[in-house]
């Protein structure tokens, strides 16, 4: 910077620092680029309004030329850009009529989950969206939490952290290891990781609903069939020979079950809840013909064909979307003996649930010390779950 230099990229408080000990001269400065939500967002609005104010002079002829570029597009960064830019300024506009505009290449899911759930339901989710040799980044709210995460042991992949208590030459060292692939999953916080270029990666994990659009804009952005894909024939030949005795042994699709379980790791599989993700869970549903006034038919029902003591096996049930039912989780050893039990009749049908229905109204069974609906617990967010305690709002993926 002593001898003159064409381009400075820097952090504001850096910035400010060289400035004030008088290192740094912008009295020549001709053009200046910011990324103005983030920066201003986060808590460095002073430093930014510092640093224009010492190349910028009222009313003169010679300011730098300034372009302003933003993800998104709040009201306050209107403001900043109608103080610094010169009149009329030009706006380019890639969105158009939606203010806000998530990325239409990215498939968006969310999944209700209990935050002590958080670990199991992520080892789950990885294998499907991300193969084993992909790339993963898990977005927490705090640096424990990040912490805590990347050391969770239900997540069998290399995982570690990325947040503000991390030396700056580590963090690096981090970042260009997960890019060369020496480890697979990145547990950070959102300060640390803003402005991260990663290219492939193959999924984004929020580990918490983001308090805001532009948070959620800026961080977004099975595994063992695509990995039989690239086998070459040749490698193909050298085992057919076991494979046929295999196959003599178990059956072709037994054979080739056990192949694809082991391959993809799935040395056991849990059984989680559809309704919330708990772990040891299995979700039912029971359809009825007509829309259901009140949700004690169905208890009556499941009393009337499974007994009594069916209260303690039910956990959190809700009604489906119109009412023509419900949705409830039972103890993954009951489920035997409950589809034994059962008999469908004209108007009631009983089914283990593949995938979530839509739903309708308050679950009953998850409130209090139970409850699905916990917020965040001084550092602890729930992956893409839960609403803030007391408020007792639900982000769902329906």
């Amino acid at each position: 910077m002593w001898s003159g230099i064409d381009i400075l990229v820097g952090t504001p408080g850096h910035i400010k620092d060289h400035l004030q000990n008088g290192k740094l001269d912008l009295s020549k400065l001709k053009h200046v680029l910011d990324e103005v939500d983030q920066m201003v967002d986060m808590g460095f609005a002073d430093e930014v309004e510092e640093i224009l104010c010492v190349a910028y002079k009222k009313d003169s002829e010679e300011n730098p030329q300034t372009l302003l570029f933003s993800a998104t597009c709040p009201h306050w960064v209107f403001n900043v850009a109608k103080k610094y830019v010169k009149s009329p300024y030009e706006q380019v506009d890639l969105i158009g009529k939606k203010t806000q505009k998530a990325a239409v290449t990215v498939e968006h899911l969310a999944i209700k989950c209990h935050w002590s759930e958080r670990g199991a339901v992520i080892e789950d989710v990885i294998p499907v969206y991300s193969d084993h040799q992909g790339r993963t980044i898990i977005f927490c709210e705090t640096k424990r939490e990040a912490q805590e995460l990347s050391q969770n042991t239900c997540i069998k992949q290399d995982a570690q952290s990325l947040h503000g208590d991390i030396p700056q030459k580590q963090r690096e060292i981090t970042l260009k290891s997960f890019q060369n692939g020496s480890f697979g999953v990145l547990v950070a916080t959102n300060v640390a990781a803003c402005g991260l270029d990663i290219p492939e990666v193959d999924l984004v994990v929020q580990s918490c609903p983001p308090k805001d659009v532009e948070s959620y804009i800026h961080r977004s952005g099975k595994d063992a069939i695509r990995l039989l894909d690239s086998v070459p024939p040749i490698a193909i030949n050298h085992f057919k020979k076991s494979a046929k005795k295999l196959i003599e042994e178990k059956g072709a699709v037994e054979a080739l079950a056990a192949v694809l379980a082991h391959i993809s790791g799935a040395t056991s599989v849990d059984q989680h809840s559809l309704i919330n993700s708990q772990t040891g869970f299995v979700t039912m549903i029971l359809q009825y013909s007509i829309e259901m006034s009140n949700i004690s038919y169905a208890w009556k029902e499941l009393k009337e064909q499974l007994g009594e003591d069916i209260d303690a096996k039910v956990k959190g049930m809700v009604f489906l979307k119109g009412k023509l039912g419900v949705c409830f989780d039972v103890h993954t050893e009951a489920v035997t003996e409950i589809q034994e039990k059962w008999h469908d009749s004209r108007h009631w049908q009983l089914t283990v649930a593949t995938e979530q229905p839509e739903l309708e109204g308050p679950l009953e069974g998850y409130r209090g010390s139970c409850g699905a609906v916990r917020g965040q617990r001084s550092g602890s967010s729930n992956f893409r779950g839960q609403g803030q305690r007391g408020g007792n709002r639900n982000f769902r993926g329906q």
